[in-house]
């Protein structure tokens, strides 16, 4: 599996998870998601982010919560602003208090703490996608009536 693996295809029928973070914690996060259920794309960078969410639907981003050209609040934005918003969980090895409320209150889904469990990762990707695509029949359902 490569590290941009597949992006010259449409994510639109098969993304579930955008990976904003090293090449060892994709690698991982793919260990523990990837399944027909889950396919992931792994980015390093915001501008790689925010160009992938301007052009795909992606129920759930995972963004390290510093990143080489930013921070999760510029996913955040980007995925807000996305046709789909994305549902945004943040990874850090310091997770607290303060920044489970600031990623919560800002409007992001949830925090996931580094090193990863698998358990937890799993229990926090299938609730976010669960509540995406909810969403999104809420929204369908609503532009139908």
């Amino acid at each position: 599996m490569s590290w941009k693996n597949e992006f010259g295809q449409d994510e639109r029928s098969v993304l579930t998870v955008l990976v904003i973070s090293s090449l060892e914690d994709f690698l991982l996060l793919d260990r523990m998601l990837g399944s027909p259920t889950f396919k992931l794309l792994g980015v390093r960078t915001c501008r790689d982010a925010c160009d992938i969410l301007l052009q795909s639907f992606v129920p759930v981003v995972i963004s390290d919560r510093d990143l080489p050209d930013g921070c999760w609040k510029h996913v955040l934005g980007a995925a807000e602003s996305s046709e789909h918003p994305a549902h945004l969980v943040v990874a850090s090895q310091l997770v607290d208090g303060r920044l489970w409320a600031e990623v919560l209150n800002l409007g992001g889904y949830d925090v996931l703490a580094k090193p990863f469990d698998a358990t937890e990762v799993t229990r926090v990707v299938e609730s976010a996608v669960r509540n995406w695509t909810w969403i999104k029949g809420v929204e369908a359902t609503q532009q139908a009536n």
